[in-house]
């Protein structure tokens, strides 16, 4: 056996060829083939998602778990630096944006997601990221798990005080996907 420098082995004169698999690929039923996608954008392998409910998670009181602190009467930053105002990079060091909200979830008490303004050259709006994906350094968020030309495509919400079970873990996943897709 030999291994040739293009990547293919050679076994006493016949050549094997293995492809190498560079993409991600899908199902597609209505061809009924595979087909190249996107994993991040399609939600494929390490990005994917479960099809829930598409509802807010609720507390004891019938109130949706996780608002906007802005929204929560009584809530404050009590331990560490507060990141709102500070810039965010992904894991090519570029700016993409800077916080503009903490999301908590109210009967436990803890941040969840950090609210990011992405800026004018990514299309703007709001996206959240999960708090533990996020590290906060002085000065600056950084979000490794991303490159920059991939924070426009974190999925959205429908409202802007609430986050659906659906919505929390498209995005989640897409987020999480980055550490190996990006």
């Amino acid at each position: 056996m030999k291994i040739l420098s293009n990547g293919d082995v050679l076994f006493e004169g016949v050549k094997a060829l293995y492809p190498r698999i560079n993409r991600t690929y899908k199902f597609d039923s209505v061809d009924n083939k595979t087909v190249p996608c996107d994993a991040m954008d399609d939600g494929v392998g390490a990005a994917s998602w479960a099809p829930r409910r598409d509802v807010p998670e609720l507390d004891g009181k019938g109130h949706p778990k996780l608002r906007p602190m802005s929204h929560c009467e009584g809530f404050i930053v009590s331990a560490g630096t507060n990141p709102v105002g500070m810039k965010v990079g992904g894991r090519d060091k570029k700016l993409v944006g800077h916080i503009s909200e903490l999301w908590v979830d109210e009967p436990e008490q803890l941040i969840r997601y950090l609210e990011i303004e992405l800026t004018a050259e990514l299309g703007g709006g709001k996206r959240l990221v999960p708090m533990p994906l996020c590290k906060i350094n002085p000065g600056y968020v950084a979000i490794r798990s991303l490159t920059s030309d991939r924070f426009a495509g974190i999925p959205t919400t429908k409202s802007d005080d609430k986050v659906t079970l659906l919505e929390e873990d498209k995005i989640s996943g897409y987020v999480a996907g980055g550490n190996l897709y990006c």
